[in-house]
């Protein structure tokens, strides 16, 4: 077990899913208007969730003990679809097999993330549902969503680096000195290299240019 699974298994399940629970789905797009910005909240990932807990049996009572990250899930895409009116839903297998995929080919999703796609599929962002959800619906859904992540990713970076690029013009222009000052200080000799080069220059001889016919 990773070390990231083995400080989610600190807390009760209960409370993982009581931290993030589907209300968070009416608050997620005006709170995290970019998917960079998830990052905020430090969320676990739906990998190192489904880790910690994962589906077996109770050797106690002989209970099948469902993976907790695939329950979690479910519970927000049932939400979905309640909200969007679906008239169709999704069958146990189907929901199931869906959520296991997404966390087989997406485990780094956190679950912050996962929460603010159920929130923007609400809103139709990635197009309406009519009369079913299904699961390559969600799927189509969930490639547009991680390509609006990258893109919101790749735009912070380029802000960051702008932003630097800004902070290191204002210091440069902080520590430069004007012209009069520069000579000063080259008089006082305060730059010994430049003036010798500058003496060395002086006392070359000249170059004779001659005529070519």
């Amino acid at each position: 077990m990773s070390k990231e699974a083995a400080e989610l298994r600190k807390h009760a399940p209960s409370v993982i899913i009581g931290a993030y629970d589907i209300s968070l789905q009416d608050k997620a797009i005006a709170a995290f208007p970019t998917v960079d910005r998830c990052s905020e909240v430090d969320s676990p990932q739906l990998g190192v969730l489904s880790e910690a807990f994962p589906a077996h049996i109770d050797q106690r009572t002989g209970e099948e003990i469902q993976d907790m990250a695939v329950v979690w899930m479910q519970g927000h895409l049932i939400a979905v679809s309640m909200f969007c009116g679906a008239r169709e839903k999704m069958n146990e297998w189907q929901s199931k097999s869906l959520c296991s995929q997404i966390i087989n080919e997406h485990p780094t999703l956190t679950l912050m993330e996962f929460i603010l796609f159920c929130s923007r599929l609400r809103s139709a962002k990635y197009g309406k549902f009519y009369g079913s959800i299904d699961p390559a619906e969600i799927l189509g859904s969930l490639d547009l969503f991680l390509k609006d992540k990258r893109q919101d990713i790749a735009r912070h970076m380029e802000e960051v680096e702008r932003q630097r690029r800004e902070k290191e013009w204002e210091e440069s222009r902080k520590n430069a000195i004007t012209y009069e000052e520069f000579l000063r200080r080259k008089e006082s000799g305060e730059y010994p290299t430049l003036s010798k080069l500058e003496q060395a220059e002086k006392q070359s001889p000249p170059v004779e240019k001659k005529l070519h016919i």
